[in-house]
């Protein structure tokens, strides 16, 4: 068999490239590596990639010839370290997976892989490690052991719903559905003796009893129940022994537990369940029923996700906000310019990004307060207008741009106002977004507030298909790469500038963006 192209290829590699061309495929690997040279004292590392600084935050010259101990910390598990170093001494692989912690003090859970390297006579001459960040995964593993020990300890009457209302959660097509099922389901517990659920409105503040035999005719507010105001504010579950208002055509229960419908800091309604038994609702029960209250406010929350991108109409809520101290002003004043927004807000690191572009101020001056902002990143200039990546602030504006029933569909900042304007799923999503901003913001205006036909739904659907099928970094890639004119001839910036923005290597960028190209083709093309 002859010799292929490959091996002609292979054959004229030259020593020198063949070593740049694995120190290359090194440096874009998507895993830490580290090397470690054992003949010197204290085994120092001698070569780290690009992902082993980005995981840990060191700088090479900070690291390079220093044992690798320097990740280690108060929660490091020294047992797990003993078990490193003795395989280092026994020469043999090892893998574990412990606590270490990153340059700014940051815990994260790594998984270290370790194997010596041998060189011509059989002797250990290097150790390779190999590195990944798996915090989520472990956190996620010790989230839900700590859930299911809570869960064993809950031994209580109302532990027997958790099943039924997941069966509930799982059949209801619509929210009318799943909160007549609830209210229906929790009647029927022994030693309950009525349920019923309301919705409440962020904008009244009154509770509007929906579902339920006993339920109030009229709307409650906070002044009509002791405790209301307490379970929507906090979330939590509240226990009343003073019921009076709260059933219709009964006596006065012993006491009601008011179980906030909550899905993140979004409270979409009560269910108020009484007992004849004033003890009934112990803090065992209360976990339950909190823990039942949220998997029902995410049920009425998915709902309404599928409401906003599949129903015909939306409730448009328009805003201009005129607070100096509203972040969009004030970045729209330190740029002394005005700035858009360019597509949907993604989510990097944990927190909310936007891609912005600041109009009629050269990019040049665009650049200089750049490198002033910590949360502003540079990724292109041009005529029309300078692209940044804002990392959002938490706070109202941020909450709200994050939440899956709403979407932003329009931003215009100056340096004296803003105005944004959002498609939410509900009318009550729509009150909550005007709460949030009244309540965080100065000089909030209400512009308008009302029902008009999506124009987005087929083009929203197509967009959370694709956005369904692709990764956190190939979207990012993606959308930089759109905004920034990468796709445009000639090309207004190049791939090394957006992963230089992403804090890649520019390998790594081509890949995530191909990856995302191949996706969105294949979303069009293959449905």
């Amino acid at each position: 068999m002859g010799e292929t192209p490959a091996d002609e290829r292979i054959a004229e590699l030259s020593v020198e490239e063949e070593l740049h061309l694995k120190e290359d495929a090194m440096d874009a690997a998507p895993v830490g590596i580290s090397i470690s040279d054992p003949s010197l004292p204290d085994n120092p590392l001698i070569y780290v990639n690009d992902q082993f600084t980005e995981t840990t935050g060191y700088e090479r010259p900070e690291i390079l010839g220093t044992n690798c101990r320097f990740l280690q910390g108060p929660e490091t598990d020294m047992d797990r370290v003993a078990k490193m170093a003795e395989a280092v001494t026994e020469q043999k692989q090892v893998a574990v997976e412990l606590k270490n912690y990153r340059k700014d003090g940051e815990l994260f859970w790594n998984r270290v892989e370790i194997a010596p390297i041998y060189d011509e006579s059989g002797d250990v001459a290097y150790y390779v490690g190999y590195q990944a960040d798996v915090t989520d995964r472990k956190e996620a593993e010790l989230a839900l052991a700590a859930e299911r020990q809570t869960l064993d300890h809950v031994l209580s009457r109302v532990t027997s719903l958790v099943p039924d209302i997941a069966e509930t959660i799982v059949d209801s097509d619509t929210r009318d559905d799943l909160e007549a099922s609830i209210a229906e389901r929790f009647a029927t517990v022994p030693d309950l003796t009525a349920a019923w659920v309301g919705r409440y409105n962020p904008s009244t503040g009154l509770l509007r009893p929906v579902a339920g035999d006993n339920r109030p005719t009229e709307p409650l507010g906070a002044e009509d129940v002791t405790g209301l105001a307490a379970a929507i504010d906090s979330g939590t579950v509240e226990v009343l022994t003073d019921s009076t208002g709260l059933f219709a055509g009964m006596e006065p229960p012993a006491a009601t537990a008011l179980v906030p419908l909550r899905y993140r800091d979004s409270v979409y309604g009560l269910l108020a369940v009484a007992t004849a038994e004033a003890d009934v609702f112990d803090e065992r029960e209360t976990v339950v029923l909190e823990a039942i209250g949220q998997s029902a406010g995410a049920a009425i929350n998915a709902l309404e996700r599928v409401s906003l991108s599949a129903g015909e109409s939306v409730i448009e809520v328009r805003l201009e906000v005129a607070d100096p101290a509203m972040p969009l002003v004030e970045l729209a004043d330190s740029l002394s310019g005005e700035v858009t927004a360019d597509g949907q807000a993604t989510i990097s690191d944990g927190q909310p990004t936007l891609l912005l572009t600041v109009s009629d101020v050269p990019s040049s001056s665009v650049a200089e307060q750049v490198k002033r902002t910590g949360d502003l990143k540079l990724v292109a200039g041009s005529e029309s207008g300078t692209v940044l990546e804002w990392t959002v602030p938490p706070g109202p504006f941020a909450r709200s741009i994050v939440q899956d029933a709403v979407r932003l569909e329009d931003l215009s900042a100056t340096p004296s106002s803003v105005r944004l304007t959002f498609a939410a799923a509900s009318e009550h999503m729509g009150n909550t977004v005007v709460g949030r901003f009244r309540d965080g913001y100065e000089g909030v205006e209400l512009l308008a507030f009302h029902e008009v036909a999506d124009r987005e739904q087929s083009a929203e659907s197509f967009r959370e298909h694709v956005t369904d099928d692709l990764t956190g970094r190939q979207l990012e890639a993606l959308q930089k790469a759109y905004v920034s004119g990468f796709f445009e001839w000639p090309r207004a910036v190049e791939g090394e500038s957006l992963a230089a923005a992403m804090d890649i290597h520019p390998s790594t960028f081509h890949q995530h963006l191909r990856a995302a190209e191949r996706k969105l083709i294949s979303a069009y093309f293959d449905g």
